[in-house]
């Protein structure tokens, strides 16, 4: 970002700091602390913080696939040895398309 700046400026140009306000529906301003997390989790109360699945990708465009390629997708083997890409290992590999 302070490289890209720095190109449309035409000097030099350095962060000394960056804060990510929101990523995805997530807001800095509904974060908590580890204390705060672990007297959550304490009083048995976390379940009230969790997000629902469809809330993480909401923002995301929904992709519509073949039949085919939802079998292929499906029979990709979904646990691997950390470390080890599973498309590489299955010798496939998926790029996205525009």
């Amino acid at each position: 970002l302070a490289h890209d700046l720095g190109q449309v400026l035409g000097c030099g140009a350095h962060m000394k700091t960056l804060v990510r306000l929101r990523s995805g529906p997530f807001k800095l301003s509904d974060a908590m602390g580890l204390e705060v997390a672990e007297g959550r989790i304490a009083d048995d109360s976390w379940l009230d913080d969790l997000y629902h699945p469809d809330c993480i990708v909401s923002n995301m465009r929904a992709v519509i696939v073949s039949k085919q390629t939802e079998e292929l997708l499906r029979s990709v083997p979904q646990e691997h040895e950390p470390g080890q890409d599973s498309q590489k290992s299955q010798g496939m590999r998926f790029e996205p398309t525009q």
